[in-house]
């Protein structure tokens, strides 16, 4: 039961330290973009709206890098989870790190977004098969674990999307790169 428990506890970290990424830049992009329209003359005088091709960004963005997500999970499927699962967590920081040095650039923030969508959309799977892994929790504590994870993720998406609506986008960000450090371990 003890390492049953300390499983759980480590995939409800592990789906924690996701979400963040995952869920937590849908809102976080409009943000950015109406912060950056209201930086803009011409576009202050709509307050700061998304327009038509903004909409095409964040359509592409999140639909776009869910793809590719589910096609960098195929390919790297002959890797080991550990392994798989680190190199996601190196490359989500480097890209949560990289976020803080082009907030004043809103296509560098675009594209790190994406790249961090596209880690945290192919890392989705990963986490997942080990959530319903009845070797990992065994057949009697299946239930259990998979319903305490799956609970643990609609908790965090509801603070990941609190926190990027309510708070400074900057600040976001740096809320994103310390998760994101987090998910290495």
């Amino acid at each position: 039961v003890k390492t049953v428990i300390s499983r759980i506890l480590k995939l409800c970290f592990v789906v924690i330290t996701r979400c963040f990424p995952y869920f937590g830049t849908i809102l976080l992009v409009p943000s950015i973009i109406r912060h950056f329209n209201l930086q803009d003359p011409v576009l202050m005088k709509s307050c700061g709206a998304i327009h038509g091709h903004q909409f095409l960004i964040i359509a592409i963005l999140f639909g776009g890098c869910r793809f590719a997500g589910r096609f960098f999970n195929l390919l790297l499927r002959r890797f080991q989870t550990g392994t798989i699962m680190t190199i996601y967590g190196t490359v989500l920081t480097i890209s949560s790190g990289a976020m803080n040095f082009t907030l004043d650039n809103l296509t560098a923030l675009i594209i790190c977004i994406g790249v961090a969508q596209i880690v945290a959309s192919s890392s989705a799977n990963e986490v997942f098969l080990i959530a319903n892994d009845k070797a990992f929790f065994t057949t009697k504590y299946i239930a259990i674990s998979s319903g305490v994870t799956i609970g643990a993720s609609f908790f965090m998406l509801i603070i990941t999307n609190s926190i990027s609506e309510l708070c400074n986008y900057a600040a976001v960000i740096k809320v994103h790169t310390v998760a994101s450090v987090l998910n290495i371990f």
